[in-house]
């Protein structure tokens, strides 16, 4: 047989098939076309493919029950389908059903899985409050990065793993959570010792504002970032954000908090997530204030922009992470909700 007949033989034939379905424009196609394949004729990498096609289908048209109902049948199939397993976590986690959704997240970690898909399983285990899993499944990156040697962020993105700043804030926010500051000092010098090309001093200068209570130091530091990037003309949008929060949470009166808030002016060219940035920062201005009925209307409104809420990165990082636990039952509510419903 020669190279190009062999070649051809082990190219899979369902992801041609969607391959033809996407350069068509006919994905809504996707259901009929895999429905007509001889099933029993598939190789066993075809037939995974098949009922991963099969679920994502059903999950694109918005059914998901019949989506969930597909990749348990999928992942009884091809057990050890880390694409399918990640995929029918994700629709237990849709209908409350935690215990499934860690279970299947435990079969398929980083590298098994992309990291972007790691990062989505700790924000998960975060959001249904379990911490130290979220922490499990971060853990592995942290890992990769060592075997590497290099956390630059442009090699990051190139070898596809998340810039260390944000793994670090992820691990950041699980720690803070369970009041373990000591692990993430452990692990901030760890990565010191092992990772070239990286300045920590951002990393370092927040936990020890952590571990001493006092933010003093960091507004110092936000400020300074903020008035050397005006001068120069660099988008500030982002570290001025997290400098107001940090202010508006120095102060009792909320009035003052609101203005020092306000008195951001975001560009165009920044991105919305700052606007929601700010409208969680209102949130924890008004309960503060014991403001009931505002802080319900501001929460409601921050929901709609942000219903899986702020990242548990983002949230660490502009030191919201702690009043963020105040919306994660109201999450929690509307998936179940959710569930019921449908």
């Amino acid at each position: 047989m020669t190279h190009r007949r062999r070649r051809a033989r082990m190219r899979n034939r369902i992801d041609d098939l969607i391959n033809t379905l996407v350069a068509e424009d006919r994905m809504t196609d996707l259901e009929r076309e895999l429905d007509q394949v001889t099933f029993w004729k598939l190789r066993s990498s075809e037939r995974e493919t098949w009922h991963y096609a099969w679920g994502m289908a059903a999950f694109r048209r918005g059914d998901y029950a019949q989506a969930l109902q597909r990749f348990e049948k999928g992942r009884a199939a091809a057990p050890r389908s880390a694409r399918i397993a990640f995929a029918l976590g994700q629709e237990y986690e849709r209908v409350g059903r935690v215990a499934d959704m860690l279970a299947v997240f435990d079969a398929c970690p980083f590298p098994r899985v992309p990291s972007a898909y790691a990062l989505m399983q700790a924000r998960f285990a975060y959001l249904w409050d379990r911490p130290q899993k979220a922490l499990q499944y971060v853990l592995p990156i942290l890992d990769a990065y060592e075997a590497l040697q290099i956390a630059d962020d442009h090699f990051l993105f190139m070898q596809g793993l998340p810039f260390f700043s944000e793994t670090w804030s992820y691990l950041g926010a699980f720690l803070e959570l369970t009041g373990d500051l000591a692990t993430l000092r452990a692990l901030t010098e760890r990565a010191r010792q092992h990772l070239k090309e990286y300045a920590f001093d951002g990393q370092v200068l927040l936990l020890e504002c952590l571990e001493r209570d006092d933010v003093t130091p960091l507004i110092a530091a936000l400020e300074q970032t903020v008035q050397e990037g005006i001068a120069l003309g660099w988008p500030v949008g982002y570290t001025a954000i997290c400098l107001a929060v940090l202010q508006s949470q120095r102060t009792d009166d909320p009035q003052e908090a609101e203005h020092i808030l306000d008195a951001v002016t975001l560009s165009d060219e920044d991105p919305p997530l700052l606007d929601d940035i700010r409208l969680l920062a209102r949130c924890a201005v008004a309960h503060r204030a014991g403001d009931d009925e505002r802080e319900a209307l501001l929460m409601r409104q921050f929901l709609e922009r942000q219903p899986m809420l702020l990242e548990p990165s983002r949230a660490f990082d502009v030191r919201l992470l702690q009043y963020q636990e105040r919306l994660k039952p109201l999450y929690r509510e509307g998936r179940v909700h959710t569930s019921a419903s449908g």
